[in-house]
């Protein structure tokens, strides 16, 4: 039963964000707007940010990248996009924790921020044109999910 009121809520979510990640796109935001706006989806968020929040919006952002051309400069954003685009959403999540631990390990703490940073900068940086557009996005993620956070995350 709390699976199935996770499993919703993280629908929600994902319809929510891609909503969001729309009229941003549409009003052509700058940074500084991204920045604000993914700045009060966390506070909202408060635990479940770290805990799926977080990957969700950055797997929606990469839904919309999906169709862009690479930039080959980002071997997380590159990765964490390709997997999105080929619906290896399983993959994607690897790749999401993968990188959140292996820079724990370095700098003591998670960059579940700076890698949704990495993303929306691809995005902005992305011709218009090769953006996805609401109804044309590959597939939301489908399943439960719920991290353990590292002992400091952000």
């Amino acid at each position: 039963m709390a699976t199935d009121a996770l499993h919703a809520s993280q629908r929600y979510v994902q319809t929510f964000t891609e909503g969001v990640i729309a009229t941003l796109i549409g009003e052509r935001a700058d940074e500084r707007e991204w920045r604000d706006r993914i700045a009060s989806i966390r506070f909202a968020s408060d635990e479940t940010w770290e805990r799926c929040n977080a990957f969700l919006f950055a797997y929606t952002v990469a839904r919309y990248l999906a169709g862009s051309p690479r930039s080959e400069d980002d071997y997380f954003a590159d990765g964490f996009v390709e997997a999105v685009a080929r619906g290896a959403s399983h993959d994607a999540l690897e790749i999401w924790v993968r990188r959140i631990e292996f820079a724990s390990t370095i700098t003591g703490r998670t960059t579940q921020s700076e890698l949704i940073g990495n993303l929306v900068t691809a995005l902005l940086a992305a011709p218009r044109d090769s953006l996805g557009k609401e109804g044309a996005l590959p597939p939301a993620f489908t399943e439960v999910v719920w991290l353990d956070p590292p002992s400091s995350a952000d």
